[in-house]
């Protein structure tokens, strides 16, 4: 009867430890018109494995750009990732920024 349950048990003990792969949206989290920057995020959690799309990315700064009257939108190459949720020194929550340039041409 013990072995029953078993099985069962490891199986939940194991795909809560496992994460799964979910799509993020950038969001613009700040910029400055003068100089023709933005800087855009996501987040995500412990046990999710994020799956971005870079044109995406790339299009949301872009129309930020031309509601600037900039034309388009090049990324920096940085990517920045610091920890924004920790419980007891263990990180919860990432949060991913990225930075593009608005350009005249």
């Amino acid at each position: 009867m013990k072995n029953k349950f078993i099985l069962p048990f490891i199986i939940i003990c194991i795909s809560s430890f496992s994460g799964c792969i979910v799509f993020k949206k950038w969001s613009s989290i700040s910029g400055c018109h003068s100089n023709g920057t933005i800087k855009l995020t996501y987040t995500y959690t412990k046990f999710q494995y994020p799956s971005t799309s870079d044109e995406e990315g790339r299009l949301v700064a872009k129309i930020r750009c031309i509601a600037w009257g900039y034309h388009d939108a090049h990324e920096f190459d940085e990517i920045t990732m610091v920890c924004s949720s920790a419980i007891y020194g263990i990180c919860y929550e990432w949060a991913v920024t990225k930075e593009y340039q608005c350009t005249i041409i």
